[in-house]
């Protein structure tokens, strides 16, 4: 390595970091300074007397005895005081009159009155008020001056969307990248590549629909156990003619534990064939084939053909993927040029090895099929929901987790299968079809999916079978035991930090009847270090037993995935003319307002968790991480900020504007303010 490049590297990364945090805090700061100007501009222009106009809170803080100041900058100009708090989580202007706190109510009530000789003994109320103060105001002009704020802030988020469209705003598009086995959307086959160009039949249509900001909101707010139609356009080799999009009616799954009980429908997020990777991933996973090889992978490196066969998308890599599980990968690749290194464009070939299964000799029961996918070799052939496959051309199953193996292996020929449905064995014959997709990593109770048959089925915890001379026969497990848990334990304290960096905190992994989770183990050791045991607890009989194992290689049954890594798909969405971004700026707006009525709604419904609410720190978080992506994305995002600052504090609750309107309406409609003890 050139050590001379680690400096500058440095310096331009932390320049980096330093310049998303500073737009960061300038993008915060803005939304709350634009809410509190509306205030003070028309509090102004209604010959209100504004004593403070504060971004943040000017409040006292001590840590024992060191006293924090109360800003981080003040300035007297003319009759108002401009400041910076110490604490940035809002703002607010000071009137002559009005105060949020109850208990200042007395003193600022006695404040704003005049002289009675001024005013005179029988002069009404309102004769008694300084008149440049804001309760002296008539309830027209107090109900301007509190709406202001909202006013202002969605005036902004069009603004802040319409420079955002015009700059070009990058996004995940809602392509398909991989389906969930079990889950609706690999029930009604989507594949990789496809598009979804609408959700919902009074949905619109657009080429430009977010992954994340549009299909997973859309998602979240029509809830669990619901249909959502989805309008896709299939993917389609280069220079083929595309299929007319076509309706798919997918049903969203039951609130997800691990997912803070959001229902998901199961679309994994799209690729390219362009490697992503970098020194330190490739440190972190060194075990892995992918990451490896010689010569190295770099990012940014494109794959234009597997073992000769052309892919032109991430649809043609993961397809050829999936199909060459047993055999070595000779990949051609497209290296473009590099100014600051010196790099010119070149084509070369890497070879990836096979990985071989790292398995511990367990056979545990297979479960019944969860779910079929539509228009499948097995929906053809006849198989249900719930059967029990059992045998495979005669031969009993064995370890569930090889079945896709074997049935890959069969592809294109007449296959025999026998399943158990209602106590019967029923023959059935069918054709297994070439697999089309790699699945990403198992989750809490995910099934296993044969795609070859286009089936889905479940493993159970209870040991079947334990293979001779296996770290599992060594360790004294026996069929009929019942797993517990699974806890992995690194080799020592370097390898433990490894691990660390890779699954974060050690936790056992749950293989109780709740949560039959052996494929996450699987995966689990796929990525694990060569020699990570696993501890598993388990019961026999009523007795809690355990056993730490090592893995071995399997002779004969490699992983899928190789740890090859991809760049996610971006594209990006740029108008031509300040008229087609405000149209966008306008839209982009009103969907944000409705995403947060719908939030709330589902939330005070409980249709909703309220785990998936975030508060200032992810406020925060999630600006810093858009605003090192572009400026568009953070104007993006400051949108949504505005929307949902404008909807949540108009809310009829008293501490809020929206509650100080409630009150002013109530005084207009009724002619008398309310009682001070209700309000």
């Amino acid at each position: 390595m050139d050590f001379g490049l680690i400096a500058p590297l440095a310096i331009a990364f932390s320049l980096g970091f330093l310049t998303a945090v500073l737009k960061t805090a300038f993008g915060l700061g803005f939304v709350i300074f634009v809410h509190e100007l509306g205030h003070f501009m028309v509090a102004k222009m209604c010959g209100v007397k504004c004593e403070k106009f504060y971004v943040g809170f000017d409040v006292p803080i001590s840590l024992g005895p060191i006293h924090l100041p109360r800003t981080l900058f003040k300035k007297q100009w003319g009759e108002t005081e401009y400041g910076i708090g110490i604490i940035p989580l809002g703002g607010y202007v000071k009137m002559l009159g009005q105060d949020d706190n109850p208990a200042n109510a007395a003193q600022e009530a006695e404040r704003i009155r005049v002289a009675q000789e001024v005013a005179g003994d029988d002069a009404p109320v309102d004769a008694q008020l300084d008149p440049r103060s804001y309760p002296a105001k008539t309830v027209l002009q107090r109900l301007m001056i509190i709406s202001a704020g909202v006013v202002m802030n969605l005036i902004f988020a069009v603004i802040f969307a319409t420079v955002a469209y015009r700059m070009g705003v990058s996004y995940t598009p809602t392509v398909v990248g991989s389906t969930s086995p079990g889950l609706s959307a690999w029930q009604v086959g989507l594949q990789p590549g496809d598009r979804v160009i609408q959700m919902g039949r009074d949905g619109q249509s657009s080429e430009h629909l977010r992954f994340d900001k549009d299909m997973m909101v859309k998602v979240m707010m029509v809830g669990p156990d619901q249909n959502l139609d989805l309008l896709v356009q299939r993917h389609t080799e280069p220079g083929a003619t595309p299929a007319p999009p076509e309706w798919v009616t997918t049903r969203l799954s039951s609130p997800q534990e691990e997912l803070r009980g959001r229902p998901i429908i199961g679309i994994g997020p799209p690729h390219t064939n362009e490697i992503a990777t970098s020194e330190e991933a490739q440190e972190l996973f060194k075990h892995l084939p992918g990451a490896v090889t010689q010569p190295a992978l770099k990012s940014g490196d494109k794959i234009v053909a597997v073992n000769e066969t052309p892919v032109a998308d991430y649809a043609d890599l993961t397809r050829e993927l999936a199909r060459r599980v047993d055999e070595p990968l000779e990949l051609t690749i497209d290296r473009p040029a590099n100014a600051e290194s010196g790099q010119t464009a070149e084509s070369l070939h890497v070879t990836v090895p096979t990985y071989p299964v790292r398995e511990l000799g367990l056979q545990l029961s297979i479960g019944p099929i969860k779910a079929i996918q539509h228009d499948s070799p097995a929906a053809r052939a006849g198989f249900q929901v719930n059967d029990h496959i059992k045998l495979v051309n005669g031969t009993p199953v064995g370890d569930p987790m090889r079945l896709p193996e074997v049935i890959r292996d069969l592809a294109g020929q007449s296959v025999s299968i026998v399943v158990e449905r209602d106590g019967h064995g029923i023959p059935i014959a069918v054709v297994p079809e070439q697999p089309t997709m790699l699945h990403p990593g198992a989750g809490l109770g995910q099934p296993i999916a044969v795609d070859e048959l286009g089936i889905a089925f479940t493993i159970e915890n209870t040991v079947a079978a334990v293979e001779p001379d296996s770290p599992a026969a060594a360790a004294g497990i026996v069929p009929g035991d019942v797993l517990e848990t699974a806890e992995f334990i690194a080799k020592d304290t370097a390898d433990g930090e490894q691990e660390e960096q890779i699954f974060g905190k050690p936790e056992p992994i749950e293989l109780g009847l709740q949560h039959p989770s052996w494929p996450r183990v699987h995966e689990r050791l796929r990525l694990s270090l060569p020699d990570t045991k696993i501890k598993l607890s388990y019961k026999r009989g009523d007795n809690l037993l355990s056993s730490t194992l090592a893995s071995i290689n399997a002779d004969d049954w490699n992983y899928e995935d190789r740890g090859i890594n991809t760049q996610p798909l971006q594209e990006v969405h740029q108008v031509e003319t300040w008229a087609a971004g405000t149209q966008l700026g306008f839209r982009e707006t009103w969907e944000s307002m409705r995403q947060v009525y719908l939030m709330l709604f589902r939330l005070v419904t409980g249709r909703i968790s309220p785990m998936n609410l975030g508060g200032p720190v992810s406020i925060a978080t999630m600006a810093g991480m858009e605003a090192s992506e572009s400026t568009a994305r953070l104007l993006v995002f400051l949108t949504l900020l505005s929307a949902n600052l404008a909807v949540v504090n108009f809310l009829p609750i008293p501490v809020l504007d929206g509650g100080h309107a409630m009150f002013l309406l109530y005084e207009g409609i009724f002619r008398r303010p309310v009682n001070e003890r209700v309000a």
